[in-house]
């Protein structure tokens, strides 16, 4: 991968994805059990353009906690640091990319298509374009699996026409 690749879309994340105030502090997560309190404190009040790499961090793998509010919310920020530290042994790209191709959940499950359903086709385009770059690189062939059904199942444009 190109340092120019990652650039770009690093820049087209930044392009599609708007700059609005964040999540309440109540809307985080969907309840108060497990790792959710922590979630919801770490997320309070963080715009996803500025958030640390340190929180983003700590939460590599609490994107599955996020309401589909706070997971269409604050994904460009994850994606961002995925792009920062492209290679496979970061935590970050890898749960991030496991969050975009759950295995067991079904493409018309109620959970993950309101996920979905807050996804422009422009930010649908750009969640394509990061799956396709870890099937270009030969580095992440961990994560080809993933990323293929990401695609096929999840994030493929027929899915988001008519938008």
């Amino acid at each position: 991968m190109t340092n120019h690749e990652l650039e770009s879309l690093r820049q087209e994340i930044l392009r599609v994805f708007p700059r609005t105030e964040p999540p309440r502090f109540e809307d985080i997560t969907s309840d108060m059990y497990g790792d959710s309190p922590g979630v919801r404190v770490s997320f309070e009040a963080v715009r996803w353009w500025s958030a640390n790499n340190k929180i983003i961090d700590e939460n590599y793998n609490s994107l599955p906690l996020l309401t589909p509010t706070a997971f269409h919310y604050y994904l460009p920020a994850f994606l961002l640091r995925s792009l920062e530290r492209f290679e496979p042994g970061n935590r970050t790209l890898a749960f991030t990319i496991y969050s975009l191709s759950p295995t067991k959940i079904s493409r018309k499950d109620p959970w993950y298509s309101a996920r979905l359903a807050l996804f422009s086709p422009e930010q649908a385009s750009v969640i394509r374009q990061f799956l396709q770059l870890i099937l270009a690189d030969e580095t992440m062939w961990d994560f080809y699996e993933p990323a293929e059904r990401g695609l096929r199942k999840f994030w493929n444009k027929e899915n988001f026409e008519g938008l």
